[in-house]
């Protein structure tokens, strides 16, 4: 029988996404199964792994992988197991382990199996609480769109409205959102997850145009994180988001403090930091040639340039799933934390291997 949450669900209507939320809720369960008692199998019937404590539960491969946490196994070598010696380790450990796990299990199928300090933040009240709290703090903000799979939910909202923000990032970002071809408006995007691929955080965005037409989203600054744990609650969540304008003042000082970072050697700084924050490199390559035929070797920028160029890889990367551009979204935002003058030489690694690789040729 088909699963109505089985796949990524994208909304461009809030009304929809909100009771797709709900509904995404209230086909959530969660069980607190003994460790100790706990019992793994392979059911020929389902081809399905299958978990017994108190009671029986199908697993999924996102299910399955986190199960040996539970067990007390660590490393990726547990996963490469047959089926057969997975079992057999698993059976093993479980009666030495005391307490219980927490199994999130949504219409038929457990997708993860959490510590029992694992604290739940139901995904509807995530995004009521975004929707009650923002109608005061930013009055003019417009639902863009919002995504809801096993794994994540997210939501966008655009400040394009919100004159007072609009103004603090045109500042930081030296132009204008209504002259520019790429930046379209602040946003912010809240994220989520019940199997631990996020805790409820939130996001300073810029929404953004590709050369294509499509559009995409790029961080700006550190996120408000609250994970899923430590007795983290709905109304610890209800006062980060409180706290929204304070981070979108953060994000602007970010970007204004990039601007003040001159870089000397554009393109090897690009491809420097690209490689430390382990980017496609393909595609970072192209983009290193860009920067290189714009500049060429004698012109210098400023670090904010160079963060942005590391943004454009999302409008070149075809990630089939929303939680996948938001993983790399994420991963290029790294960025921020790192020291652009340390990366601004002369020597670059990727610039090195492809002239070998070039020099080769000739005389192949």
């Amino acid at each position: 029988m088909a699963r109505k949450f089985e796949n990524e669900l994208l909304f461009t209507n809030e009304k929809d996404f909100n009771s797709a939320a709900e509904e995404f809720t209230n086909l959530t369960q969660w069980f607190y199964e003994p460790i100790k008692n706990a019992r793994v199998l392979f059911d020929e019937a389902s081809g399905k792994m299958v978990v017994r404590s108190d009671k029986t539960h199908y697993l999924n491969d996102s299910g399955k992988y986190s199960l040996p946490a539970r067990a007390g196994i660590s490393g990726r070598v547990i996963n490469d197991l047959s089926n057969d010696d997975w079992i057999k380790v698993l059976n093993t450990c479980f009666p030495y382990m005391c307490g219980n796990m927490i199994l999130n299990q949504l219409e038929g199928e457990v997708y993860a199996a959490h510590s029992e300090l694992y604290s739940i933040l139901p995904v509807d009240d995530i995004f009521s609480s975004a929707r009650d709290i923002y109608k005061s703090l930013f009055p003019n903000a417009k639902f863009l769109w919002g995504t809801i799979s096993p794994e994540f939910a997210s939501a966008e909202y655009s400040l394009a409205n919100e004159l007072e923000v609009v103004k603090a990032y045109e500042e930081a970002l030296r132009t204008t959102f209504a002259s520019d071809d790429t930046i379209i408006a602040p946003t912010i995007r809240i994220v989520t997850s019940n199997t631990s691929d996020s805790g409820a955080n939130i996001y300073p965005c810029l929404e953004c145009k590709g050369k294509s037409g499509g559009l995409y989203t790029i961080a700006v600054g550190n996120p408000i994180k609250l994970p899923h744990r430590g007795g983290s609650t709905i109304t610890k969540f209800r006062e980060n988001l409180a706290g929204s304008m304070g981070m979108v003042q953060k994000s602007v000082e970010n970007i204004t403090r990039l601007t003040y970072i001159k870089i000397e050697h554009p393109q090897q700084c690009f491809l420097n930091i690209a490689k430390r924050l382990q980017l496609p490199k393909p595609i970072c390559m192209e983009i290193g040639e860009e920067i290189h035929d714009l500049l060429g070797d004698d012109k210098s920028t400023h670090a904010r340039f160079i963060y942005l160029a590391l943004t454009r890889i999302l409008d070149k990367v075809d990630k089939k799933t929303e939680k996948a551009q938001w993983d790399l979204t994420n991963q290029i935002s790294r960025a921020f934390g790192l020291d652009f003058a340390q990366y601004d030489t002369k020597y670059c690694e990727w610039l090195k291997e492809t002239n070998s690789s070039e020099q080769v040729s000739l005389f192949a």
